[in-house]
């Protein structure tokens, strides 16, 4: 590796949607967790389960959607120090010719 930094802008993008399609898909879920249900004896350890479950997958959707975030941030800021350093050259080979 030559230690540069190289950042695929397509590969990111498509990271960035399968993210964010990820935790909405995991949010999509939500509505079919069951508020109640009758597993007599049990039922109080069943809905803790229950429980636990939808705090994980609530927690794993904002991790898909911090992950999007971030990497969506990131491609913008190369991609305008890009844009940025482009522009600089062909003002500078505006003033050399």
């Amino acid at each position: 590796m030559s230690g540069e930094f190289e950042v695929n802008y397509r590969a990111s993008q498509e990271m960035t949607r399968e993210h964010r399609g990820i935790a909405d898909d995991i949010d999509a879920l939500a509505a079919t967790m069951p508020e109640g249900l009758d597993g007599g004896e049990g039922t109080e350890f069943i809905l803790n389960g229950i429980a636990a479950l939808a705090t994980g997958a609530g927690q794993l959707s904002q991790v898909n959607r911090a992950a999007a975030t971030r990497l969506s941030t990131m491609v913008d800021r190369v991609q305008g120090v890009d844009e940025d350093a482009e522009g600089d050259f062909r003002t500078l080979e505006k003033a050399v010719e």
